[in-house]
C-alpha cells in the first residue's frame, strides 16, 4: 500500500512538469514552423513589382502628394516614419532631381480612398518605393491627414 501511495506521489509531482515541457516543445515547433513559412513566403515573392508614383495637386509633376499605383489600384502614403531620404527615393523615381522638402498633406489636400503604404523605410539605393521596406501594401495605422507630400527640385524642371 504503502509503494503505490510513492508512485501516486511521484505521477502527481511530474505530470504537471512533463505536461509543461511537452507544451514547451509544441510552442517551439509551431515557432520553427511559422518562421519556415515566412522564409518560404519571402523567397516566392522577392521579386517586387514597381510602384507606378505620382505627386498629385502641386504646382506640377515634381511636387504633391505622393500617390502609388499598384494592383490596379492608386492610394496615398501616410507620413509614419516618412523621411528624405524615402523623398529622394520618389524624386528620382520620377525623374525630378533630389527632394527639398517633405510633410504632411496639409500643403497638396488629402487624398481620397486607400492609404496603401504605412512606416516606409529606404535606405537612400533603391530605384523605385517597391524596394523600401513597409508594412505592405494596404496595412497601415493612418488617417489621410497624415498623407505624406514632396516637392523636388532639379532635372525635371529644364524640362518644363
Amino acid at each position: 500500500m504503502r509503494s503505490q501511495r510513492v508512485v501516486e506521489s511521484e505521477w502527481r509531482c511530474w505530470n504537471p512538469a512533463v505536461w509543461l515541457l511537452v507544451t514547451l516543445l509544441g510552442s517551439l515547433i509551431l515557432v520553427a514552423v511559422s518562421v519556415l513559412l515566412r522564409l518560404a513566403n519571402g523567397v516566392q515573392t522577392s521579386e517586387k513589382t514597381p510602384f507606378q508614383v505620382q505627386l498629385a495637386n502641386g504646382r506640377n509633376r515634381c511636387e504633391g502628394r505622393v500617390e502609388v499605383l499598384s494592383f490596379g489600384e492608386w492610394g496615398t502614403v501616410c507620413d509614419d516614419d516618412w523621411d528624405m531620404v524615402d523623398a529622394n527615393v520618389v524624386c528620382r523615381q520620377l525623374d525630378c532631381g533630389v527632394a527639398v522638402e517633405m510633410g504632411s498633406s496639409s500643403r497638396f489636400g488629402q487624398g481620397l480612398g486607400l492609404i496603401a503604404l504605412d512606416n516606409v523605410d529606404c535606405k537612400g539605393h533603391e530605384a523605385d518605393l517597391s524596394q523600401c521596406g513597409s508594412l505592405g501594401w494596404g496595412i497601415h495605422n493612418c488617417y489621410h491627414y497624415e498623407d505624406v507630400g514632396v516637392t523636388c527640385r532639379g532635372r525635371a524642371f529644364i524640362d518644363l
